[in-house]
């Protein structure tokens, strides 16, 4: 059975090592948010029609659901201090940077900013994902399911990916950029900041 009927995920072929900063943010926080939004809607929906027919013949799904009901809720909080908090900070670093300002308590901080917050957030969506991945038994198809719980099946695993992909992004690409920004005003204004 196909397990991607998501086609190509856009702008996966990007290096955004290389692109500015603000059309990564923007990327990730309009295109991929907008995706995981209507994805998890999609899925929550799925998933408790099933439950409703075969809840009682498969209690494996009803504990799926649930689990997946708490996983959706963090998940739209996180991408709401994302897009509220944590976006516009890097941005307001980024345009104090270029107005030549100082930047008196910037939020890019170690021990309590929203980055260590969403990296916190990130790991915790991780062990919540692995929980998923338990309770739909890896997200096996087995010959005799319905097809209800075959899309599914399928639906969960390419968000696990989807999902991996973009955190791997933030992780590896737009927290350590948004870092660098502080070393490079370190560097110039030569004054000492605390690394994150």
């Amino acid at each position: 059975m196909n397990r991607d009927r998501t086609g190509p995920i856009a702008g996966a072929d990007r290096d955004w090592t290389t692109v500015p900063l603000q059309e990564l943010i923007r990327y990730l926080s309009v295109d991929e948010h907008s995706w995981f939004r209507a994805e998890l809607s999609r899925i929550d929906q799925k998933l408790r029609q099933l439950v409703d027919r075969l809840g009682a013949d498969l209690n494996a799904i009803s504990h799926l659901s649930h689990v997946f009901s708490q996983f959706f809720r963090d998940l739209q909080t996180h991408m709401h201090h994302e897009e509220t908090e944590l976006f516009p900070a890097i941005t307001r670093h980024m345009e104090a940077i270029k107005a030549g300002q100082p930047l008196k308590g910037s939020p890019l901080n170690a021990f309590g900013g929203p980055l260590r917050v969403m990296e916190n957030e990130h790991e915790s969506t991780g062990a919540s994902m692995r929980l998923l991945r338990d309770f739909g038994l890896n997200y096996s198809i087995p010959p005799d399911c319905s097809p209800e719980y075959a899309e599914v099946m399928e639906l969960l695993q390419n968000l696990e990916d989807r999902l991996l992909r973009h955190m791997y992004l933030e992780n590896t690409v737009l927290y350590p950029r948004a870092v660098a920004l502080r070393v490079a005003r370190s560097q110039s204004t030569g004054e000492v900041l605390p690394l994150l």
